[in-house]
This record gives structure tokens, C-alpha cells and sequence, in this order.
């Protein structure tokens, strides 16, 4: 993957889920120093590929096919309180069984939009096994 490729492929992640920015607000991040800003999206952009290309070195999925399955589902996946990592297991494991990156992506993606859409109160059932779907 080429360097300019692979920048858009991480805004497109970044514009889909606000990873490089943590958990953190507006109203937070405006009061980070410009510096501070840049450490934050530094760390966590690298961490992102860090736990892309751990993934490739241990499984058969690429870096390519994760970022077209994370492209797809990512934007959901984080609707539902999941872990960037998280995410990325999600798709490594489908790609890793053989399953086309993008046929995986949107198979996930339809998972977690109805997990997301709380059909048939799903979220209240899971809250009484101790699991939050959304953010509070």
C-alpha cells in the first residue's frame, strides 16, 4: 500500500469513528495545547497500525483487506461501544476464514446496525448479562 493511500484509508477510519482523538470532546480537546493535540493523534494513529500489522503478521488477513472490512463496519462498530481493536478482530477473524474483505465488512455491518438499532429491546436483555452496547 502506497503512503498516500494508506493516509486516506486512515481518515476515512478516522472520519468514521474519531480514533485519533480517544474518547475525548470537543470541549476537551480545545483545551489541549496544539502539542498536546499532536502527541494524542500521533499515539493513537500508531497504534492503530500497530495493531493492523500485528494482525497481518499473525493471521492471513492484510492490511489492505482490514482497512476495506474496517471501512465498512467501522462507523457502526463504534455505535455499539466497540474498541478499535475490537473492531479489528471482528474482521481478521471473517478474512482469516477465507471470507472477502468487503463481503465480511458488510456482513458486520449489518450485525452491528441491528445490535445498534435495539430491535426487540436486545440492549435491555444484554444490560442484564452485564453488557453495554452504547455509550452512556
Amino acid at each position: 500500500m502506497e503512503t498516500d493511500e494508506a493516509m486516506q484509508a486512515i481518515m476515512q477510519i478516522q472520519m468514521q469513528t474519531g480514533f485519533m482523538y480517544g474518547d475525548l470532546t470537543s470541549a476537551q480537546k480545545d483545551l489541549l495545547t496544539q502539542e498536546e493535540q499532536r502527541m494524542l493523534v500521533l499515539h493513537n494513529t500508531i497504534g492503530l497500525v500497530d495493531s493492523l500489522n500485528e494482525v497481518e503478521n499473525k493471521s492471513g488477513a492484510t492490511i489492505q483487506g482490514m482497512i476495506q472490512a474496517l471501512n465498512q463496519y467501522a462507523s457502526a462498530a463504534t455505535l455499539v461501544n466497540t474498541s478499535m481493536d475490537e473492531q479489528i478482530a471482528l474482521g481478521a477473524t471473517l478474512i482469516e476464514q477465507g471470507e472477502q474483505s468487503s463481503k465480511a465488512g458488510r456482513g458486520i455491518k449489518q450485525m452491528l446496525a441491528r445490535l445498534a438499532s435495539d430491535r426487540s429491546q436486545n440492549n435491555a436483555l444484554l444490560a442484564e448479562y452485564g453488557l453495554s452496547l452504547k455509550h452512556s
